[in-house]
């Protein structure tokens, strides 16, 4: 209650001289210290590595050497990091043109005619993370379509499932074409194709 809504309570003798002290005196502020860690693999437990990606601990380095990961690939600025790190990166060793045929031949035999001669070969789509509601700048995560507030991702998706590029997360009141810009996703195909000497193309939902 407000000071002045217990003064007035006090004086109309609502309240006694004890319980108008002890409603008066405000709970004291707890500071939340927040820690960020770094992400280690090996010191993750089996069943909390099962809950983060769905996947048995041993599975995913299996995983990287199916995929022919490098051991530390070397980023742009001369950043380097584990294989472990690097899944949100078109420029990946797996990303062949071989398989980008591949991937574009399963869709067109899912679809026919709608793709014929257009080699889309992955979809990129947008999702919308639901989040408690935030005590300062609300309008900057709110998203009107959703109403609601949360946070945004954009993922590039292969037809086997398979994770190519992962973008966020972006504020909820971010337009699609604003997180598709952001990503820089179109810069990343075009190095691709240029790399794999090919046109393919991605297929998304009209923002």
């Amino acid at each position: 209650m407000k000071y002045k809504s217990l003064l007035l309570a006090y004086a109309n003798g609502l309240l006694t001289y004890e319980e108008f002290v002890l409603l008066r005196r405000r709970p004291p502020r707890v500071k939340h210290k927040y820690r960020a860690r770094a992400f280690s693999l090996p010191a993750t437990s089996a069943e909390h590595c099962k809950d983060l990606f769905r996947v048995e601990k041993a599975d995913i380095m299996r995983i990287i050497r199916l995929l022919e990961m490098l051991e530390k690939p070397k980023l742009k600025g001369r950043l380097s990091i584990s294989s472990v790190e690097l899944t949100d990166d078109l420029q990946q060793p797996f990303l062949t043109r071989q398989r980008m045929y591949l991937y574009a031949a399963a869709i067109a035999n899912e679809t026919g005619r709608l793709s014929h001669g257009m080699k889309i070969f992955a979809f990129i789509d947008g999702t919308f993370k639901q989040t408690c509601r935030p005590k300062r700048n609300q309008r900057i995560v709110y998203s009107g379509k959703e109403s609601c507030h949360g946070l945004k991702y954009q993922a590039i998706t292969a037809p086997d499932g398979l994770i190519l590029h992962l973008a966020g997360p972006f504020e909820g009141a971010r337009h699609d074409a604003f997180t598709y810009l952001e990503s820089q996703a179109e810069s990343m195909l075009r190095e691709k194709m240029e790399e794999v000497g090919g046109q393919f193309r991605l297929y998304g939902d009209p923002a």
